[in-house]
């Protein structure tokens, strides 16, 4: 069986693929920059925690993870809602449009963009979980 350190080490190279994908998927479009700045945090948050997690043995490892800061801000992504928000944004750009077909786009954007965030949200919650399981 993988020590809890490589279970986590391969858990926060899923959530940072992740979030790189959800960055690609908004970047340049202005209206998602809530969620590229989401996905940013994201990244920078598994940068921080990749180099203290190869600094750590793995004897006290998951004692001295759950200290960090950087997986603190990690695991509080989790309850952004950056989909509401943007739901709000796309009715209000919706109002007094009468094309179906830009309606349409924009509930197949939020779609998108909602199981980015899904799917980060739970490798997130996982990598969570692995440290509090143990």
């Amino acid at each position: 069986m993988r020590s809890t350190k490589k279970r986590f080490k391969l858990l926060l190279a899923v959530v940072e693929r992740q979030a790189a994908d959800l960055r690609g998927f908004a970047q340049g479009i202005a209206l998602l920059e809530d969620v590229e700045s989401l996905a940013n945090r994201a990244l920078c948050a598994c940068e921080s925690l990749r180099l203290r997690v190869a600094e750590l043995p793995k004897q006290a490892f998951v004692q001295q993870i759950l200290q960090e800061d950087a997986l603190l801000r990690l695991d509080e992504l989790v309850d952004q809602d950056v989909v509401s928000e943007l739901e709000r944004r796309f009715a209000g750009s919706l109002r007094g449009v009468d094309s179906r077909e830009l309606g349409d786009l924009l509930r197949q954007l939020l779609d998108k963009v909602e199981q980015h965030v899904a799917r980060m949200s739970e490798s997130i919650q996982q990598l969570v979980a692995l440290l509090n399981a143990e």
